[in-house]
């Protein structure tokens, strides 16, 4: 029989997205699998739509996937985030239809974050379906019917494969998203192949070429949670991160983190968080140094921490003065605050990784970029600014 896998999906204010998303994954071709929904106290009808999708009255129309409009009930048990993080069985709120298509709904009283959002699925899964595969997937993406069983056979063929990346393509026009992303020295990230034409230019299966498996399609080896300080993701990063943190934790403990690109996954981006805007900016700052921190040697990290900090200044405060626009500055400066402030929560997690790890930082550092992302992004915006 196939691995057991746990599919792990998270819903806040997305109703229609996580619709989507459920069709894609109800179609594929794979025996051994079961579905944790986790809603982030959504405050739409999302918990209204969703029970009338599992009772067969409410259908969209996926873009890629051929879907049956021939759709079956779906056998919803519902739980409260509390009754799952003590325990207890959701005795009367499970909804038995007759069906063959089983998803469980986690409602939690707030909104947790994706980490922590995420963590919650995790922890119920590893308790009660006993998986030896979880695949966190993100409510605005759709997967190809072959993509677990592509996804598994390439964790297979190796038992220190810890993290699994697809080619993840753009929902809108089929051009790459990503297929991997790259990670600098200092902690910036790109993702590798972004707006490209699929050509096959990326379709060689490979653990080289980038730094971490990106978080909206990403399959976890239960045995690696095992060795780490946290269910899965860090729950103080809220979001954005949390997928470089734990690609990085992986690499540090003796996993390989790999592409397959024979597994296809489409993505809208963006569709909970809006995309940039000071607010996500201040997330990606604060997590961004608590990766940092955490992650790299006490050597490495009195060179690299201070850097970043200078180099995030430097180019906050060019770019508040050309744009007329401090926010983001407001935001770099307000992340460093909150790790000042949560500086021990860091650092009592970066000693549980530190004495596990196997792999010094040259090794890790061999899959990053030797140059910095920031840097790049900033001449090359630049030089669009003269030459408009």
């Amino acid at each position: 029989m196939n691995p057991k896998t746990g599919i792990i999906i998270l819903n806040y204010n997305g109703w229609y997205d996580t619709i989507e998303c459920l069709q894609s994954v109800f179609q594929i071709e794979y025996d051994n699998y079961e579905v944790v929904l986790v809603d982030n106290a959504s405050t739409d009808d999302s918990l209204l739509r969703i029970r009338t999708y599992c009772n067969n009255a409410l259908k969209v129309d996926p873009t890629f996937l051929s879907h049956s409009h021939l759709q079956q009930p779906t056998r919803l048990a519902e739980y409260t985030g509390d009754a799952v993080e003590m325990g207890e069985d959701a005795g009367n709120n499970t909804r038995l239809l007759s069906c063959n298509k089983p998803l469980v709904l986690i409602k939690n009283e707030r909104n947790c974050g994706f980490a922590e959002g995420v963590n919650i699925g995790v922890r119920y899964a590893l308790n009660a379906l006993d998986p030896e595969f979880i695949l966190v997937l993100n409510n605005d993406a759709l997967i190809d019917k072959d993509l677990l069983r592509e996804m598994i056979d390439s964790a297979d063929r190796d038992s220190r494969v810890g993290l699994v990346q697809p080619k993840v393509l753009r929902y809108a026009d089929s051009k790459i998203n990503e297929t991997g992303i790259l990670c600098d020295m200092l902690g910036s990230t790109q993702q590798r192949g972004w707006g490209e034409e699929d050509r096959g230019q990326y379709d060689e299966e490979t653990d080289r070429g980038f730094f971490y498996a990106g978080g909206a399609c990403l399959l976890v080896r239960r045995s690696m949670l095992r060795d780490l300080p946290d269910d899965c993701f860090d729950p103080y990063f809220f979001a954005y991160h949390e997928d470089t943190d734990l690609s990085w934790a992986a690499r540090l403990l003796g996993y390989r983190v790999t592409y397959c690109p024979s597994a296809l996954c489409w993505h809208k981006g963006g569709a909970t968080s809006g995309g940039l805007n000071p607010k996500t900016a201040y997330l990606v700052y604060k997590n961004r140094l608590r990766v940092l921190i955490k992650n790299y040697s006490l050597t490495t990290l009195a060179a690299a921490l201070p850097v970043t900090v200078l180099l995030q200044l430097f180019l906050l405060g060019a770019g508040a003065i050309v744009n007329t626009d401090p926010h983001y500055l407001r935001s770099f400066l307000k992340a460093l605050s909150w790790n000042a402030v949560n500086l021990s929560s860091a650092l009592s997690r970066r000693r549980f990784i530190q004495l596990k790890r196997t792999m010094t930082d040259k090794e890790v550092m061999q899959y990053m970029v030797c140059h910095s992302l920031e840097v790049d992004s900033a001449l090359k915006a630049l030089s669009l600014r003269r030459d408009p």
